[in-house]
Formats: C-alpha cells, structure tokens, sequence
C-alpha cells in the first residue's frame, strides 16, 4: 500500500503508525517484513503530508532503541533524508525530523559515526541560528547534545565561528525557555568532556561564573543542571575547581544540599562537594557549619544506597578537620552511624566503620557519647562479629574501634568481653595464617587493652583459648623469623595477659615460652623496639613465679639481661633492670647466677656512671 496513491500512502502509514506504537513486537514484525526500506522511501515523498507522517512512523520505530530498529532505518538509508527534512520550510515535518534523529543519534554508534561523516553539526548549527519553532529548536539541541561528547564533533563544534559564544548567549539570555537552556547547558557539559582546550575556551568566555550563578540560586529551575555541568569540567581540570572555589562555589553546593531533589541529583552536588574539597586538600578542609553538615548527615539515613556511601565518603573527607568532627558529633551522626553498621551492603558497613573509628580516635566528646549508645545497642555485638570476619578492612577498623571504647571505659570493655570478645579475637588469631599482618597486628593491640591490668578478663580470654594461641604465634613467628611487627604486638598482649595471672604463667611454662622469651631476647638485641616488648612478657611471665623464674635462669635469661644492661637507651636499659630485679626478688639462684656471671660488678660500674 506504500506504492499505490498519496491517499493510501497517507491510510497506510497511519496504520502502521499505530500498530508500531506501544508494540515492540509489532515493530520486529515489520522490520523483518522488510517494510522499513519502503517507509523509509516515503522520506522523498513530494506530498508533505506524507513526508510529515512517515517521519513520524521512523520516530516511532526508533523510539524502541533497538539497535535492529534504528540500524534497519539507518541501512534503508533514512538518515541522510531525515537530515534533508531538517531544511524543510514545513516546520512539522522538521519537527517530525529532528524527533527522530534526536532518539537515532542518542546511543547507536554506527549511527553517529555516519551523522558525524554527512556533516550532521553543520546542518544542526545552520539550522539552530534560524527562527524555529521552540519545540524544533529543542529537538535540533537534543541531537547535538546526544553527539557533543564525541571527540570528531568537539573538535569540529570549536572549528566553527563564535560557536561556544551562541551556546553562552542562549544560556544567559531571559528570553530563552528554560528547556532550552537545559539542553544548552548540557551541550557545554558534554562539549568540553576530556577536551582541555575546549574547556579553556569555557574559561575564557566566564562561563563557570554563569554556572556558578546559576548555582547559587537553590530554587532556579536549572541548579541541579548546572550542577551536572560543574561536575563534569572540574573532574579533571584544577583551573575551574579553582575558579569554582574563588566564586564561593563550595557554599552554594551545600546550600543546595537542602533541595529535595532525585537520588542521582543529590550524589552530583555530594560529588562536587568532593571534588573541590580535594582541591583544597586536607591541610585546608573547611569548617563545615553546622546547618550545612546537619544537611549533609540526613543523607546518611537515605534510602538509596549510593546517596549514603557518597555522604559517607564526603564525611571521611571532612573528618581530617577536628572542628568538623565535633560538630558532627553535635550534629548527632553516633546515632546513624551505629544504624548503618548494621547495614546489609558490605560498602556502607565498611566506609561507615572507617568514620566511626575517626571520630572515635579524635573526638573525646565522640568517645563518651558512643559509650553511651553502645551499650544500649545491639551494633556491639555486632562489632565483634567483625574480628573474625574475612574482610579485612572491617576488620582493621572493628579492632580499632573496640580498642578505643575499651580504654577509654571500663565497663564498655567488659561488655566487649561478656558479648562473645575474647571468642571472636580466637577465632580471628586462629586464622592468621590467611590474614595480612595489618590484620593480626590490630587484633593483638585490641586483646592487649581489653585485659590489661584485669584478672576477669585475662581468665575469660585464657578458657577461650587466647593465651595458648598467643604462645603458638610466638613460636611460629620467632620459628620462621616472621614479621617484627607482628612479634611485637604478640609478646604485648601476651605481657599484659600474664600480668599478675598465675595461671597464665603455667600456661607459658607448660607450653615452652620462656625459652622462647629468652631465645628473642638474644636475637632482637639490636632492635630496640622489639627488645623492650619481650622484657615486657618475660618480667610479666616470672613475676612472683618461682617455677617460670627458674625456666628462665635455665634457659640462660641472666645472662642476656646482663649483656643489655649496659644500654645508651635509658628506657630499654631500665626496662632490662627492672627484669633482673623481678627475676632474682627472693631468688637465691637467680642472685647466685647474677653473681657467678660477674653481674654484681656490672651493676656497681654503672652505678658509679650515674649522675645524682
């Protein structure tokens, strides 16, 4: 029927019009039908009624944005004729064309690469300087839009004449509609992607102040656009987050924060906000006041995941200024922090813990609140289900957060310990064998400060199996000369669980650590560090234990203290006193040894040295 007379071209056509509408598989069925060659060809039609509604049935067609539709109109060779009807003086049928090129060139590639090659951006340019109708108009922007990201079309929009000034005199001017001006804003968005000469021409012409200014105002129709456009020519360019910065830019994004907008909106403005506090740099974070982080906190409760990994992010970043974290904490983040550990995306729980451990190690007010919050809450024990987990970052910041809050609160510490610590530090040492040492390292730190100094806790951390396991990792580690950090952080945690504890003293003894102690005292003599955690376990295991004391006078201990004793270190040197004096307290064995070995004479030789 597309052959027979204009009148049933004209029939036909609206039929298939109307059966290509809401159908995709209508519209499959006429591509496989081979009828897009013979509606493509009604292009040519001399009736513009025809030519108007077979415009119109392309448009439909590729509305589906299929690439078996739209490729199907580009090999039929629909593009150069719809580009001709671009120049139609019947503004329905450019209304018509320009609709159906705008959805054509949107994705397709094989489609832009021809529209690029038969000077598409010459016809567009020609035809926009033109009085159009407005909705032909938004449609011709549309099609340079879906292209401006284009290398070939970026550098050939800058070839042509006084271009970046039409788009600037559009944007700027009342008169255009603000449609218009949206699309003309992301034409300059898109225009300038990853092309620095292009955006240095956006410099020159003060078009970041119009978008700035744009910005600044929360309740014009086109801040989020501008917003958009702002985000993509600071992402790699320091010139414009500079001039942003230097137009009080950083402000009107915050200010913007506190429109209610779309989800993908919002994360623009947070990106933005990231951007240019990245061109400040830490030394320069700002304050945030506190309306603005009030704001920017009531994202953290969103319900679109990357609205709240973005806040938390840009929080992080902000974290590094003292002033902002207090008024963070003023502004009540604990409370939606300590919700969204308990989050089920792995990305919130892990970039949330990060926070919390900052404002914990900086905040003292952060500390007591969190105490507070903590022990009414299920996210401890939630905490301590990280120890052991297989994700090591969370792991990583678990640790240092139940570090912090146990030192700075007793009776937090212990609900650490009646909440199922001491079997989660198990369970996690027991698998350090997979586990970076950064991991291990944390863990040991976290054990050390929970039973410092507590006998309760020594003992419940003992039935668990932790000081067995310590002793297991010290003869592995001083075995196969492993990490020094690691050593380290073991003969800590292990010093501070004997402390004062019989019964882990026995468990040393019994399990062959005190020649170990001993053995890493000779080979760690040049490592002063190391040197002085090893006193720590050794004084620890033999203090008021005659059994362990005398483990250790076998194992040759007096004679290594007494080769340290004369240190330049003041610190290491008292350290080695104080382990003689423990070891030989009420010791006749010990005394005897320290003598026979010349130790007497050694002692009063630096005493003489001593200043008053």
């Amino acid at each position: 029927l597309f052959k027979e007379t204009e009148d049933v071209q004209k029939m036909a056509v609206a039929s298939v019009g109307f059966l290509l509408t809401n159908e995709a598989q209508n519209a499959d069925a006429f591509v496989e039908s081979k009828g897009v060659e013979p509606l493509i060809s009604l292009l040519r039609s001399s009736n513009e009624i025809v030519q108007f509604m077979s415009a119109g049935v392309t448009w439909v067609l590729a509305s589906y944005e299929e690439d078996r539709h739209q490729d199907a109109v580009r090999l039929a060779g629909g593009l150069p004729l719809l580009m001709n009807l671009l120049e139609s003086s019947n503004p329905d049928i450019q209304w018509q064309a320009s609709g159906a090129l705008r959805i054509l060139a949107l994705k397709n590639q094989n489609i832009q690469e021809e529209l690029i090659e038969r000077s598409i951006l010459q016809v567009l340019m020609r035809q926009l300087t033109r009085n159009n109708s407005e909705k032909v108009t938004g449609h011709l922007f549309a099609v340079l839009l879906a292209l401006a990201h284009l290398p070939k079309i970026q550098e050939e929009f800058r070839s042509i004449p006084n271009s970046f000034e039409f788009l600037f005199k559009m944007i700027s001017n009342i008169e255009t509609t603000v449609s218009i001006k949206d699309l003309c804003i992301g034409i300059m968005r898109n225009i300038t992607i990853n092309n620095v000469e292009n955006q240095n021409i956006i410099i020159q012409l003060d078009c970041i102040r119009l978008l700035v200014d744009i910005l600044k105002d929360p309740q014009h129709t086109l801040c989020f656009t501008a917003s958009y456009a702002i985000h993509a020519l600071t992402s790699n360019n320091e010139s414009i987050r500079s001039i942003v910065l230097e137009l009080n830019g950083l402000e009107a994004f915050l200010d913007l924060l506190a429109v209610p907008t779309k989800p993908d909106k919002t994360i623009t403005v947070l990106n933005n906000i990231r951007v240019l506090m990245s061109t400040l740099g830490q030394k320069s974070v700002p304050t945030i006041k506190l309306a603005h982080l009030g704001q920017i906190i009531k994202n953290l409760q969103s319900e679109s995941t990357s609205i709240v990994e973005t806040t938390t992010a840009l929080l992080i970043e902000l974290s590094s200024s003292f002033e902002n974290l207090e008024v963070m904490v003023h502004a009540d983040v604990l409370p939606i922090i300590l919700i969204n550990l308990n989050s089920n995306h792995y990305n919130i729980v892990e970039m949330t813990s990060i926070l919390f451990r900052e404002i914990l190690i900086h905040s003292d007010v952060g500390r007591t609140k969190s105490v507070q919050l903590l022990l009414c809450s299920r996210t401890l024990q939630r905490l301590i289900s990280f120890i052991p987990c297989t994700k090591s970052n969370l792991q990583v910041n678990a640790s240092i957060i139940l570090r912090v809050l146990s030192v700075h609160d007793e009776q937090l510490a212990f609900a650490i310990v009646i909440s199922g610590g001491p079997r989660a530090v198990f369970n996690a040492l027991c698998a350090t064998t997979n586990t970076p040492s950064s991991v291990t390292i944390e863990i040991l730190q976290l054990t050390t400060a929970l039973v410092f100094k507590n006998p309760k806790t020594q003992l419940n951390f003992k039935e668990r199996g932790v000081a067995h396991r310590l002793i297991e990792m010290l003869h592995s580690i001083t075995a196969s000369t492993g990490s020094l950090l690691e050593l380290q952080y073991t003969l800590e945690a292990l010093a501070a669980m004997a402390f004062n504890n019989f019964k882990i003293q026995e468990i040393v003894r019994t399990l062959n650590g005190v020649p170990v102690l001993v053995r890493a005292l000779s080979t760690n003599r040049e490592n002063p560090s190391v040197c002085q955690s090893v006193l720590k376990a050794l004084t620890a295991v033999v203090q008021s234990n005659i059994k362990t004391q005398e483990l250790a006078r076998a194992s040759g201990a007096v004679e290594e203290l007494l080769v340290l004793l004369p240190q330049q270190d003041n610190h290491l040197q008292e350290r080695v006193a104080e382990a003689l004096c423990i070891l030989s307290l009420k010791n006749s064995r010990v005394q005897n040894n320290i003598q026979s070995a010349n130790g007497a004479e050694t002692i009063i030789k630096l005493l003489s040295q001593l200043s008053p």
